[in-house]
């Protein structure tokens, strides 16, 4: 009876452990406006808690972002169903995100707990990032928003393979320039 109560606790403490430990410490929590006029506007968060999601049956006109901490507030013009927000973009604070539909304005909270660093191919302008996230391409270049430029590799100081330098081919061919005259020399010059 002793063993199996040991092994019961045992059991329950690792499972405690293990849940708790496989849980996402919380980085973004949004108040979803919940009022009977919010319901035709989805507010999701991503699985990473690191972009909110927006999706409307009419569109998205406009978001206007507010810092509790902070005077000021910034707006976005979007016009689309969908909006997508990373959220890297907003350091740690309240803030309050009013969404203007096509006759109402819905007011969504945002609590950043912590900050989210700046993805490796993140956009550091919050308005061109919320429009390339949430535009199609053609929609993009109506707004004279050009596409992304693919970057080069990046020179390590170590040579491709199959690539030579301009230089490295100008040495090859001089030394064969050269192992040529000395070959001609050679063979010009009688034998004793």
């Amino acid at each position: 009876m002793k063993n199996i109560k040991s092994m019961c606790f045992i059991l329950f403490a690792l499972t405690i452990s293990l849940t708790g430990n496989g849980q996402q410490d919380s980085i973004t929590t949004i108040e979803k406006n919940v009022n009977d006029e919010a319901l035709s506007l989805e507010q999701t968060l991503n699985a990473t808690l690191d972009t909110l999601f927006l999706k409307s049956e009419t569109d998205i006109y406009r978001v206007t972002f507010l810092n509790h901490d902070e005077d000021g507030s910034e707006t976005i013009e979007i016009g689309s169903q969908e909006v997508k927000i990373p959220l890297y973009h907003f350091k740690t604070g309240r803030y309050t995100i009013a969404v203007y539909t096509d006759d109402k304005i819905i007011a969504i909270g945002a609590n950043r707990l912590g900050d989210i660093p700046l993805p490796e191919a993140g956009i550091t302008d919050l308005e061109e990032s919320i429009l390339r996230s949430s535009l199609s391409e053609k929609e993009q270049l109506a707004r004279n928003i050009r596409p992304l430029e693919k970057k080069k590799p990046i020179a390590t100081g170590m040579p491709l393979i199959n690539q030579k330098s301009r230089n490295a081919i100008e040495l090859e061919q001089q030394e064969q320039a050269r192992v040529q005259r000395n070959t001609a020399k050679s063979n010009s010059i009688p034998r004793k």
